[in-house]
């Protein structure tokens, strides 16, 4: 075997002359640049690019016969033809390292192959706007590993498939496809992401889908299995079979629609008459289909043993509703839409009475809610959509029964109807003409209303408590009875109450535990409440004395920026109205202004007391202060924005209106009806400019975005307050100040400063203020349970928070550490060889434990960078042990969280200019917390690639992040070893900031061995010598390049299983002797390796499995 040389320098011969000379077994070694092919017949020659993948570019037709290799190559297809192609049923070919790039026409495929054996290893086929790049028929046979394939078409053909990615795969024509490992697929835009066909069968053990959020293949007259399904951001996959097609499949993301089967019925109505009035199961549910409507006479009717019924159908009673009584829960069925009407639900002791899942909606009609005397269910649960119209909950006003639940994300409507006692959590409510008995709303929560009729209640509760960033606002409020018309409310933590009017008489008595937005008519003073303390927060002692708003801005934790912007501010305003009352010219002061920070940072709080203070020096006309976001601005409708936005505007005129996160209404793709409502607002800036102050509120970089969506916006705010992030001194200071507020003590404020500063240095999480009040939170719910377990407290237990609260939150506890800290060790050691990478874990977990425990001691040190590379061949277990690894720094507290960000080139590097930043952004800001695992790193950087490449513009985003977020996330770069090194080499930034290293040796065929055994020991019993035997005789008859390690294990296990699944099937074995794999099994899965059980080979290794 002799290695030619081509090239253009001294001593090498030109491709063509190469080519003529070389014999079968030469290889062919061409030097870094592009040669012109024309249509080239090779036979039995391996051709190699120097200077690794993408240096040297073939363009032409390569048509190779008899065992050829094709290595670290760029294959350029001609116009209107083939790039690769296999016409003789002899050849076996393999491609390794290389991309093949189709013709332009986009009529020819990048590959076919009508016979022989084509082996893809690191390959990936370009064509784009070709469905199909690759088209292999009449009995050729793909063998392909950690390859994106572009589109595939199979006619009478295997493939087998391992950890590779494409847009679609057509198995037609009893064609066969076996897909191990990962098989992604991403489609093209309307177009399926599979197809099997005529006879043919597909298995994929995982199957993910990228690229969009619904996916649809389709099955007819063939057979697909899919194991594991994986579809990106909670999307589904919708599979079509026709003709006897069959899907096995356990996943609930995959949806199986038969076009065979028969039409659903019709809708009809089906009366249940109240002489059957116990008969529901046996009588009426048996004549129910989806969509039918099941009419009630009057009576009363009951569901059995089991009060609860989940219906499909719109249930409508006839007559008098009063006198048509259900006793049970009525229940909606997930993804149905139902109408219940004109009858009246006495509720279950354990039960709720309507209950609407989150993927369903309901709408109720005339309907009457009784609940029993003591509830311990709510009334009404709402996880998805519910709509109330001329309804009633009977509730007492005495007792939280017939609670009116609205869950996180769901959505309640409701007309001319009584609430009961309404409580939303994280969900929006949106209220005409309505009563109810308290309005509840916490964790970001929307309450809308018009006219609302607040009953009072003799629960002593609040009537109003809305906290933690929740939102209500009445456009009139009326309290019934009339003789006492007074208003308890609760607010905090961001809160924000808006009530723009007030029945006659009615008065407030306010609470706010701080930070909150609360808005009420002028004329209607705060009181003192006075009241016990309820369910629902407790109740507070009163509003604070008045205090000079520009004194309690200067009160707060660092913002030493913003404080001097608000005092020159004040003063301008100030000195302005001063002059204008005088006769003077004045300079036309606009007051309009941006507040830019992140969240926490105390925006809401200032733009607050900057009203007021504005107030109080005379500059505008009240302390209105009117607090609202993208919903209560932007309609659904056309016309419908203009109108809610002036609503909105008018409400606030007099005082301060705060839009905060303004750069919602520049949401990319939803901006028609945004920019409705910025063209109003602009429009009553320029009309009204001495009758309201508007402050737009949002992140820096996004509110970029907002100003862009109108050249007149940035002229008209010329107002820009930055408020910075706290440092961890502030946050500290923040904490105790906040600790202390709430009658808590602290036993080690020192303690407690260095832990809450390492935390917040070390936390992804930068919501500031709001950090930590939840890391407050969590230190209070240890305490609490501490101090539960005491056989015996005194009083100063309940306020004293002991250094071990502290130092449990910090660690999750030294012995709890420990614990999950040698689990994951024994684990690792449980994993077949790799004792090099053990030795490097045990070493690493002794160097952080030593490091954290100096933090502990220094506070100021900074945390060291533990960014390592990992190296070594496919499938020795790199990705297992990047998840143990952020386990491991999870349990010693150097990661917030223990997740693994999984990328690679494809999910950062993008197709145009500034998207590869993009990208690469979004992904480190996901692994901030955890660890980023960049798989084939190497691959980032493709010098001379072809057409530009934008890989570098990873590198130069990855660089700076990785220096300056090195204590909030773990960077793990992996590939190939000699790939790594030469990666490092060309980008010597790279090797400072990521100084660890460890290699993953390849595994010997005794440790593949003892993979399979351990794989098949969990569902098979098997003759462990013979096992161990033929494995390791079949792997060292593997030639060196078809070594996978773990991977090919799994591959060997896998077609073990095929043989003896097939051996189940066609012999009569009943009982326990189904999980006996015999031994002429194993015995025939060496032989189809051409590998008998005493060493000697029977035929070509390289012949491939199965």
């Amino acid at each position: 075997m002799a290695t030619l040389r081509v090239g253009s320098g001294f001593m090498k011969l030109s491709l063509e002359t190469a080519i003529r000379r070389a014999a079968p077994g030469d290889v062919l070694s061409l030097s870094p640049g592009a040669y012109e092919l024309g249509i080239l017949e090779i036979s039995g020659l391996t051709i190699v690019g120097e200077d690794g993948p993408g240096a040297v570019r073939l363009t032409g037709k390569l048509r190779p016969h008899g065992r050829c290799v094709l290595r670290d190559v760029v294959l350029q297809a001609p116009l209107y033809d083939n790039a690769l192609q296999l016409a003789d049923a002899g050849a076996h070919v393999k491609v390794e390292r290389s991309t093949i790039v189709g013709e332009q026409g986009l009529k020819y495929p990048a590959v076919w192959a009508g016979g022989g054996t084509l082996i893809l290893d690191r390959v990936t086929i370009e064509q784009e706007g070709s469905l199909f790049t690759m088209s292999l028929t009449e009995g050729a046979r793909l063998h392909a590993t950690a390859s994106e394939l572009g589109g595939v078409e199979l006619q009478q053909t295997h493939a087998d498939l391992i950890d590779c990615a494409a847009h679609t795969v057509a198995a037609l024509d009893r064609s066969r496809v076996m897909a191990y490992g990962a098989l992604t697929l991403h489609p093209l835009p309307g177009k399926r992401a599979f197809q099997v066909v005529r006879e043919a069968s597909a298995e994929i053990a995982h199957l993910r889908l990228a690229g969009a959020d619904e996916f649809e293949g389709y099955v007819e007259e063939a057979y697909l299995k899919l194991g594991a399904v994986q579809v990106a951001d909670e999307g589904s996959l919708l599979v079509i079979t026709k003709d006897l097609g069959r899907v096995i499949c356990d996943s609930d993301r995959v949806t199986v629609v038969d076009q065979d089967a028969p039409a659903p019925a019709r809708p009809k109505r089906v009366r249940w008459p109240a002489a059957r009035a116990r008969e529901f199961a046996t009588f009426v549910e048996p004549q129910l289909n989806a969509g039918d409507t099941l009419v009630l006479e009057e009576g009363d009717y009951f569901f059995g043993d089991d009060p609860f019924r989940a219906f499909a159908v719109d249930v409508v009673g006839e007559g008098d509703p009063r006198r048509i009584v259900v006793y049970g829960c009525l229940g909606v069925m997930d993804d149905a839409s139902v109408t219940i009407a004109n009858l009246t639900v006495a509720q279950p002791e354990e039960h709720n009475a309507v209950s609407v899942p989150a993927s369903a909606s309901l709408t109720l009609e005339q309907v009457t809610v009784i609940p029993p005397a003591e509830a311990a269910y709510p009334s009404v649960y709402v996880d998805g959509t519910l709509t109330l119209r001329d309804s009633a909950i009977l509730a007492s006003d005495a007792a939280l029964s017939g609670l009116v639940m609205v869950a996180p994300d769901a959505r309640l409507t409701a007309e001319r109807s009584d609430l009961g006692w309404l409580r939303c959590e994280a969900s929006a409510a949106r209220l005409d003409d309505c009563s109810s008995l308290q309005l509840f709303a916490i964790e970001g929560a929307t309450v809308t209303a018009t006219t609302h009729t607040l009953r009072a209640n003799a629960a002593d509760v609040y009537g109003i408590y809305a906290t933690t960033r929740a939102k209500v606002s009445v456009s009139r409020l009326v309290v019934e009875p009339s003789e006492a018309p007074a208003v308890d409310a609760f607010t905090s933590e961001d809160a924000s109450l808006t009530v723009a009017e007030a029945a006659d008489g009615v008065s407030f008595a306010l609470v706010d535990e701080g930070s909150a937005s609360v808005s009420v008519p002028a004329s209607n003073a705060p009181d003192e409440p006075g009241i016990a303390e309820p369910t629902g927060g407790p109740a507070g002692h009163g509003a604070a004395e008045q205090e000079d708003p520009l004194a309690e801005i200067h009160a707060l934790t660092g913002l030493a920026t913003v404080k001097k912007q608000v005092d020159r501010f004040v003063k301008l305003a100030v000195i302005n109205r001063e002059r204008e009352q005088l006769g003077l010219k004045t300079a036309g002061v606009t007051l309009h202004s941006l507040f830019l920070g992140n969240p926490g940072t105390g925006k809401t709080t200032v733009a607050r007391l900057l009203g007021r203070a504005l107030h109080r020096a005379g500059v505008v006309a009240s302390d209105r202060f009117v607090e609202v976001g993208r919903g209560d601005l932007v309609a659904s409708v056309i016309g419908g924005t203009a109108k809610q936005t002036l609503q909105v505007l008018e409400g606030a005129r007099g005082g301060v209106l705060f839009i905060d996160e303004a750069y919602a209404l520049a949401q990319e793709g939803n901006t028609e009806f945004a920019q409705e409502a910025i063209d109003t607002i602009l429009a009553y800036m320029e009309n009204h400019r001495d009758d309201l102050v508007i402050i737009f509120a949002g992140y820096t970089d996004r509110m970029q975005q907002f100003l862009a969506m109108n050249p007149g916006l940035a002229s008209r705010i010329p107002n820009r307050f930055d408020f910075e992030d706290y440092s961890a001194d502030e946050i500290s200071a923040i904490g105790t100040s906040a600790l202390a507020a709430s009658d808590y003590r602290l036993e080690d404020e020192e303690l407690y400063r260095r832990i809450v500063g390492r935390s917040y240095a070390q936390s992804a999480d930068r919501s500031n203020g709001r950090w930590v009040r939840n890391f407050n939170q969590r230190l209070i719910e240890h305490q609490v349970e501490r101090v539960h377990e005491l056989a015996s407290r005194t009083a100063d237990d309940y306020v004293l928070i002991k250094t071990e609260d502290i130092r449990a939150l910090a660690s999750g506890g030294a012995e709890a550490q420990v614990d999950n800290v040698e689990a994951l060790l024994a684990k690792l050691d449980e994993m077949v060889g790799l004792a090099e990478v053990k030795d490097w874990v045990r070493m690493l977990a002794n160097r952080v434990t030593a490091d954290q425990r100096r933090l502990q001691i220094d506070a100021t040190l900074s945390r060291p960078t533990y960014h390592v590379t990992f190296t070594g061949n496919p499938g020795t277990g790199k990705t297992t042990v990047a998840r143990l690894v952020a386990q491991l720094f999870h349990a010693l507290g150097v990661l917030s969280t223990p997740t693994v960000k999984e990328v690679d080139r494809a999910a950062l590097v993008g197709r145009w200019i500034g998207e590869s930043e993009a990208k690469t952004s979004q992904a480190l800001d996901e692994a901030m917390g955890g660890v980023l695992f960049i798989d084939e790193a190497y691959d980032l950087y493709r010098p001379g690639g072809v057409g530009g490449d934008f890989g570098a513009q990873v590198i130069a985003t990855l660089l700076p992040r990785l220096e300056n977020d090195r204590d909030k996330f773990v960077a793990i770069l992996a590939g190939y070893t000699d790939e790594m090194d030469q990666f490092f080499q060309a980008n010597p930034g790279l090797r400072s900031r990521v100084p660890h290293a460890v290699h993953f040796a390849d595994y010997s065929s005794e440790e593949v061995a003892e993979i399979v055994a351990r794989t098949l020991a969990a569902s098979w019993i098997v003759d462990a010598g013979l096992l161990h035997d033929a494995v390791v005789a079949v792997y060292d008859a593997l030639p060196p390049a078809e070594r996978a390690n773990g991977r090919t294990a799994r591959m060997f296990a896998e077609q073990l299983e095929g043989i003896q699944s097939n051996h189940i099937a066609t012999s009569d074995i009943q009982g326990e002797a189904l999980r006996v794999i015999p031994d002429h099994v194993v015995v025939a899965f060496a032989r189809a390796y051409g590998v008998s059980l005493d060493g000697s080979a029977t035929a070509d290794p390289n012949a491939g499995g199965s």
